[in-house]
């Protein structure tokens, strides 16, 4: 249990028979929740395809849509992820514009 632990960052063991950890559970999701997010504008070309994995695994997808250039999404991500994608954002008005919406 304790490799697997330290294995994956900000886990928590957690029993289902005893309900031991779930109170550490409840508040590292808070701890989550409060945590503030910005929101983004952004265009990424297919070729950034681990980018797009990236924020369907760590942001809030508002809004995505697809052409043939690439994805367009406004999403709502973790201030801390913000400069991975700050050569991929583009002006609000272009999202909405672009192929068919998904």
């Amino acid at each position: 249990m304790q490799r697997i632990l330290h294995e994956y960052d900000d886990s928590i063991a957690i029993s289902a028979k005893t309900g031991q950890g779930l109170d550490d559970l409840l508040a590292r999701i808070e701890t989550i929740l409060q945590k503030p997010l910005i929101t983004l504008h952004l265009h990424l070309p297919y070729s950034a395809g681990g980018l797009l994995s990236l924020l369907h695994e760590q942001a809030l997808i508002q809004q995505e849509q697809h052409d043939e250039t690439g994805t367009y999404l406004t999403a709502r991500i973790p201030p801390r992820l913000a400069h991975r994608f700050r050569a991929y954002r583009v002006e609000e008005a272009g999202i909405g514009e672009q192929g068919a919406g998904v």
